[in-house]
C-alpha cells in the first residue's frame, strides 16, 4: 500500500483540541499549492481519510481530486495514538492501494516514526501542509516535501510561501537526509536483531532442558557444563552477521558514492565478511552463563532449597536471560557486523572520514565520541572503538564521507 501522510496546511492560533479551528488565508494557499504538486507528482489516493477537526477537513478537501472517495477518523485527532491512528486507516482503507491522511502535529510526526523509524526529533518538525510517502509494500520511506518546496517544483511560487532554498529550508532539508539515513539502516539492522534474539533465546532454553535432563538423571548440578554447540543457532547466527555485514557495506557505498555490484571493482564478494564465528559467540556465552548459575545454585543450596527448588530457581534465571540478555547480545553481533561492512567499504574506497552519530539517549561515552566530530577511517573514537557498539546495548550509528581536501 502506498500512505501519503499529510499534516494539515497552517490554522488559525488556538487551543491543540479545539475543532472548529479553521485555515489561514497562508494555509488555504498551501492547500492549492499542495494539490498542484501531488498532481504534477502523479499522487493518486483512492481514499482520502482525515481527522474531523474543520482545518483537516479543509486540508483534505482542498486537496481532494473528482471521484476519490474521502472519510473522516476520530483517530486522527491531534490527542491520537499511532497504534489505534493506524488500526483506523488499515480498516477504513480496505483494499485500497494508495491512501491519502490527514492530521495533525504531533500525531503526524509518531505516526512517521513508527512507520519510517528514526524521525522522532525536538529539533525536527513536521510542518504544516507537509506530505511523506511511505510504500508499506517495499517498506520504505521514499519522500517528503513541504508546501515551500512544492511551490518550488511545480514552478509557481505564491507570495505566502517563501524562497524553498533559503538557509532554514537547507537545514531541514540536511536533517531529513541525515534522518533517512538513520531510517534506512534501522530497515536494515532492527528485522535482523529481532531474528537473532528469538535464535540466543531459544539456545538459552535448549540449553536449560539439556542441564534439566542431565540432573534428573542423577549429574550434580554444579559439575553439570553448559557449554553448547547448537547448530540450528549456527546456521542463524551466520545468516544474520552476513546479512548485516553486507548490509552495512551497502549502506556505506550509498554515502559515499561506490558501486557494489558483481560488476564492481571492488564488489561485496571481495570484502572480508564478518569475522567472528558462532563458535566464538557461543564460548563467550557460555562462560557468563556458567558463572551466573554457578551463583545461583550455590544461593539456592545456601537456603537449603530442594533440588527440585533449585531447577526452578535456575529455570527462572534461564526465562530472565531469554527475556532481557538476548535482546542486548542480538543489539551487539548485529551492529558489529553492520559496522564491520561499513569500515572494510571505507578502507577500500580510501581517505575517507568517519563520525559517531549518538542516539539521542545516547551515555557519556557516546556523547564524547561524537563530540569528536570527524576523523579518519582508521582512527579509534575516545572510547577505543572503530565504531559502534561501544557498550552493551549500544544502538549508536556511524557516518562516512570523502575527506575534505585541506586548503
Amino acid at each position: 500500500m502506498k500512505i501519503y501522510l499529510m499534516r494539515h496546511c497552517l490554522a488559525e492560533e488556538g487551543d491543540e483540541m479545539d475543532a472548529e479551528r479553521g485555515l489561514t488565508d497562508v494555509g488555504e494557499k498551501q492547500t492549492k499549492v499542495m494539490r498542484k504538486f501531488l498532481k504534477r507528482a502523479n499522487v493518486r489516493p483512492d481514499i482520502i481519510i482525515s481527522s474531523d477537526f474543520v482545518r483537516a477537513v479543509a486540508t483534505a478537501e482542498g486537496v481532494l481530486r473528482k471521484k476519490t472517495e474521502y472519510v473522516q477518523s476520530p483517530a486522527l485527532r491531534p490527542d491520537g495514538t499511532p497504534p489505534s491512528a493506524w488500526k483506523a486507516v488499515r480498516k477504513l482503507a480496505g483494499d485500497a492501494k494508495a491512501v491519502l491522511v490527514v492530521t495533525h502535529g504531533p500525531l503526524v510526526q509518531q505516526m512517521l516514526a513508527s512507520v519510517a523509524f528514526c524521525f522522532l526529533d525536538e529539533d525536527w518538525e513536521y510542518p504544516h501542509g507537509s506530505v511523506a510517502y511511505i510504500n508499506t509494500h517495499q517498506g520504505k520511506f521514499r519522500w517528503f516535501v513541504d508546501p515551500k518546496l512544492a511551490a518550488h517544483l511545480v514552478g509557481k511560487k505564491p507570495k505566502s510561501v517563501e524562497n524553498p532554498l533559503d538557509a532554514e529550508f537547507a537545514g531541514a532539508t540536511k536533517k531529513l537526509a541525515e534522518h533517512l539515513l538513520k531510517s534506512e539502516k534501522a530497515t536494515i539492522v532492527d528485522p535482523l536483531i529481532a531474528k537473532l534474539t528469538t535464535a540466543v533465546a531459544l539456545r538459552f532454553r535448549r540449553q536449560y532442558a539439556k542441564l534439566k535432563a542431565a540432573v534428573q538423571s542423577g549429574s550434580p548440578i554444579q559439575a553439570t557444563m553448559l557449554h553448547l554447540r547448537d547448530p540450528q543457532f549456527a546456521k542463524v547466527y551466520l545468516k544474520v552477521t552476513a546479512a548485516a555485514y553486507q548490509g552495512g557495506a551497502q549502506h556505506t557505498a550509498v554515502q559515499l558514492g561506490v558501486r557494489l555490484s558483481e560488476a564492481a571493482k571492488t564488489p561485496i564478494a571481495r570484502l572480508p565478511g564478518p569475522t567472528r564465528t558462532a563458535a566464538d559467540l557461543e564460548d563467550d556465552l557460555d562462560e557468563t552463563t556458567q558463572d551466573r548459575i554457578a551463583n545461583v545454585t550455590k544461593s539456592a543450596f545456601a537456603q537449603g532449597m530442594t533440588i527440585a527448588g533449585v531447577l526452578g530457581v535456575v529455570g527462572a534465571a534461564f526465562a530472565d536471560m531469554e527475556d532481557s540478555r538476548a535482546a542486548t547480545i542480538a543489539v551487539g553481533e548485529v551492529s558489529d557486523a553492520f559496522h564491520a561492512g561499513g569500515l572494510d567499504v571505507a578502507e577500500e574506497a580510501g581517505d575517507i572520514e568517519k563520525r559517531w552519530e549518538a542516539q539521542p539517549d545516547a551515555c557519556e561515552i557516546c556523547e564524547d565520541n561524537e563530540m569528536q566530530g570527524w576523523i579518519d577511517s582508521d582512527e579509534e573514537f575516545d572510547s577505543g572503538d572503530d565504531a559502534p557498539p561501544a557498550h552493551p546495548n549500544c544502538r549508536c550509528s556511524i557516518a562516512f564521507r570523502k575527506a575534505a581536501e585541506e586548503e
